[in-house]
């Protein structure tokens, strides 16, 4: 199999949204201890995948995949200007489950 199912894909965000979650109900146990005013001793980094069909179908056929990206890494890159402490890095495009390593 070459790609992902929609259903797939949804449910694999749906795990990662829940994962998520979890972990900000435990940031929400420590929140008493941390000082919002003080920044963090180091750089929250953020990898960015990108996930796309080899021959994209939804939201259309005509879906232009590196234009995609490059309009979220315009958006990324004034959140950058705006969140000092935040790095971003990566930027693959994963197009098959080949490409994703350990993952088949």
């Amino acid at each position: 199999m070459d790609g992902i199912t929609r259903r797939q894909f949804i449910g694999t965000t749906m795990g990662g949204a829940a994962a998520l979650a979890g972990l900000s109900e435990l940031g929400r146990a420590g929140a008493a201890e941390v000082d919002p005013f003080k920044p963090f001793p180091t750089k929250i980094v953020v990898r960015k995948v990108y996930l796309a069909k080899p021959v994209p179908s939804w939201p259309t056929p005509k879906l232009d995949v590196q234009a995609e990206i490059r309009k979220i890494e315009g958006w990324l890159a004034e959140l950058q200007k705006k969140a000092p402490d935040v790095k971003f890095v990566g930027g693959e495009l994963l197009r098959v489950s080949g490409d994703v390593p350990g993952f088949k």
